[in-house]
């Protein structure tokens, strides 16, 4: 028993079985953020249109990194090509669609309302919904809608969401 113990604690411990693992996948991450920021930039700058983003094989934390790392805010039709060449507003996935609409909503993207409601009533993770209301919320059209969702939505929230956007909501004019 104590050999098995001696062995699980090297695991985890400097120059054990690992670290060689850890250091690659460190490595591998930090070149994926790189690749995924280049491109990101001269997507920016202009440089690159959005039919040359090779994102085709992104994972979810490339994904991520490029829409939040993204500078706010982005022209319209900027997005609107990002939007209809990766069916962003329409995503499945909740993570992805998360950063959108933040992106989206600081640039004054157009039209987001039917996607970001349904968004808001099917999600219910505060990480997810909290910012997004926190976003809505700062100008007078996106705090009528913020309002009128929020409502709707909230009986399908968890004690602690309702309390916490309760206060949100409470707190902002």
């Amino acid at each position: 028993l104590d050999h098995g113990l001696e062995r699980l604690g090297e695991v985890g411990s400097p120059g054990g079985p690992n670290d060689d693992f850890l250091r690659d996948e460190r490595e591998q991450v930090a070149h994926a953020s790189a690749r995924v920021d280049a491109q990101r930039l001269r997507w920016e700058q202009g440089s690159l249109t959005t039919d040359g983003l090779q994102a085709a094989g992104w994972t979810l934390q490339e994904w991520l990194h490029f829409l939040n790392r993204a500078t706010r805010p982005q022209p319209v039709a900027r997005l609107q090509e990002l939007d209809r060449r990766f069916q962003l507003t329409g995503s499945r996935n909740a993570e992805i669609a998360h950063a959108w609409f933040r992106l989206a909503l600081a640039s004054d993207y157009p039209g987001l309302e039917p996607a970001l409601e349904r968004y808001l009533t099917s999600i219910g993770r505060m990480k997810l919904i909290e910012p997004i209301y926190e976003d809505l919320l700062k100008t007078p059209q996106g705090a009528v809608f913020a309002r009128r969702v929020y409502a709707q939505a909230r009986p399908g929230y968890h004690a602690i969401a309702q309390s916490g956007l309760d206060d949100l909501m409470q707190g902002t004019p």
